[in-house]
């Protein structure tokens, strides 16, 4: 059981299930725009990508290459052998990190679901002109471990600390919200 991480789920909804491997966070800081890459088959590599903000939305919606982007190799937690992939990002203007979602799937497909053997939250810190460095990640209070939790937005941050919405599958069509209150390292 987690001290820092505490989930409090809300009311379910049904939805389809709908799989996408790249993830762009609701919030990015003044001058950086940031992504994710999880694993696929035969790769166990999370990346964090990093764009130059203002070349980034001046890229969108035209027919070019996109700008150049920094790509950080990063390592989370395994369950089993099979390491956690990214699977939601949201950055903290406050505190100056980048808070994740992850969960780890037993699967060969990098598009097919496969039966979860855990979820986690976590955060990045980011020092400018550093790389990341994983400071927590670890699985929420009262998460099934068959939940897999998708995708995370920061509702509130104070100097303790985060509040946020996650919302988790069940691969059945099936969605749930939930509350989190992220304590920082």
């Amino acid at each position: 059981t987690s001290a820092r991480t505490r989930l409090r789920w809300l009311a379910p909804r049904r939805t389809g299930t709908a799989g996408r491997k790249m993830g762009w966070p609701r919030r990015s800081g003044s001058s950086w725009r940031y992504s994710k890459s999880q694993p696929s088959a035969g790769s166990s590599a999370n990346y964090l990508i990093r764009f130059e903000r203002a070349a980034f939305i001046n890229w969108l919606g035209t027919n070019t290459s996109p700008p150049a982007a920094e790509f950080f190799p990063v390592s989370l937690v395994s369950v089993s052998g099979v390491e956690a992939g990214l699977t939601g990002l949201a950055f903290s203007p406050t505190h100056r990190r980048l808070f994740f979602t992850a969960a780890v799937e037993d699967r060969n497909d990098p598009v097919q679901d496969g039966a979860v053997l855990g979820s986690f939250v976590g955060s990045f810190s980011w020092p400018a002109q550093q790389e990341p460095a994983l400071e927590s990640c670890e699985a929420p209070e009262n998460l099934p471990a068959a939940r897999k939790l998708e995708s995370i937005c920061l509702l509130r941050e104070n100097s303790g600390g985060v509040q946020a919405l996650a919302v988790a599958d069940d691969d059945m069509g099936s969605s749930h919200l939930a509350s989190l209150n992220i304590s920082l390292p």
